[in-house]
Parts: C-alpha cells; structure tokens; sequence
C-alpha cells in the first residue's frame, strides 16, 4: 500500500518505480505528535516480536492520518483502520491478513523478524535490536533488467523505552527509522524517512513520514493511534 504522494523526478522516472517503493512502505501514514511527551531510556524491555506487533484475529487499532504536500500545507485527513482477519497456513508459516481500509497484507513471524509477503517475503520489522543497529531490508536492488535505477531500504533503531502520553493512554515504546534511498548509478538522489514507535502488546503507536526532494526534507504524512482493541 502507498499511501502518500511519490516523489517527482525530472527524468519521470518516478510512475515506473511506484509499485515497487509501496511494497516497502505498507505502514506509511503515519504521526508527526505534536505536542506529545517523550522520553527514553536504553534499558532494553524483555519481549518478542509477536508482542510488539501482535496479530491475533479481531484485533484492530484506529488511526488519524494526515497527509502533506512539499510546501507543509494539509492535502488529506482522515480516520484508517487496520484490522486482522483469519490466519492461514501456507509454505510452512502462518500469514496474518492485515485489513487497511480497502488494501491487506499478508504478514508472518520467523525468528524475532517479521516479514510482509507480496509475492515474496519482504523484511519488515526485527525486535530486539540495539540503538544504533542497522539491518538492510533491501540491499540496493536494480528494479528491472537492464535498468540503472537502484533501491536501498533500510531498519535502524533509534531508541528504547521510548515514552509517549497520547492523552487517552501512555506508551513506552521502541522507536525505529526506515530508511529508503534511490537513485541512479549508485547516486542517491531521493529518500524516504519513516520514523516509527512500536510498544509491547499495543503495536504500531504512531509514525512520521518524511520525504526527501530538491535537497529538501519534509513532512509527508502522520498517524496517530486513537484507539485499539486487541484480543
């Protein structure tokens, strides 16, 4: 799911890379949290990767989503609701259908990782992890036969004990950077920034997106946790 406006190219080559970049961007809506309380510590909370994402059948978390052009104005608010249906086993794993509106993702758990399938397993989350740590989910790929065009994501742990008050609810929660470059003939000459926080048996908190054009850095989108039901 792409969910935020994809960054021009003068070359246009910006519509041929769109369906492969969504792939890594499944989450992005996500929060700027203004006015939000955080603090951090780098004790690291004992847990897994199931508790830090946890599908289990009926859960659901509510999110408000805004969306922003280059010049910071407001384009889009609205309310999205991510909801997971019923399991099934295939290939060895059991994939957890993740309903987003109207889009659903298959995800599964191998390990302390966390993997989307979209026609083949994709990286997506790893918990634990230590501050500071770097993991490639994508290691600079050339997108099509022939094609110079090249795409590098990364996950990188930005801090532990991470805590929020939302107001309804505190969270303390492990803050993550996704990190999507591309770029021709090795030249990165755009970039993604995801900044997300996850907490233990609540899941995905909230999420800035930001993209990176013309040497400038900007607000794309934001999403904010309003409420959640988990079983």
């Amino acid at each position: 799911i792409c969910l935020f406006p994809i960054l021009h190219h003068s070359d246009g080559s910006d519509m041929k890379i769109i369906s492969y970049i969504c792939l890594f961007l499944l989450a992005a809506v996500i929060l700027f949290g203004c006015g939000n309380s955080m603090t951090s510590d780098t004790t690291q909370t004992p847990g897994t990767i199931e508790q830090l994402f946890p599908l289990k059948y009926g859960n659901y978390w509510m999110y408000d989503v805004k969306l922003y052009d280059t010049n910071g104005v407001k384009t889009e608010e609205r309310t999205d609701t991510w909801e997971v249906h019923t399991s099934r086993d295939t290939l060895g794993h059991t994939l957890f259908p993740l309903f987003m509106n109207n889009h659903v993702s298959e995800y599964f758990f191998e390990g302390n990782k966390l993997f989307v399938f979209a026609g083949q397993p994709i990286l997506t989350l790893q918990y634990p992890m230590s501050i500071g740590q770097v993991i490639t989910l994508q290691s600079d790929s050339v997108m099509f036969p022939g094609d110079t065009f090249r795409i590098r994501v990364e996950l990188i742990c930005d801090g532990i004990n991470v805590n929020i008050d939302l107001g309804f609810e505190k969270f303390t929660c492990v803050k993550y950077h996704d990190l999507t470059i591309t770029g021709k003939n090795n030249i990165a000459d755009t970039a993604w920034y995801s900044y997300k926080w996850y907490s233990l048996n609540r899941g995905l908190v909230k999420e800035d997106f930001f993209g990176y054009t013309d040497r400038k850095k900007y607000l794309s989108g934001t999403m904010q946790l309003t409420g959640y039901h988990l079983n």
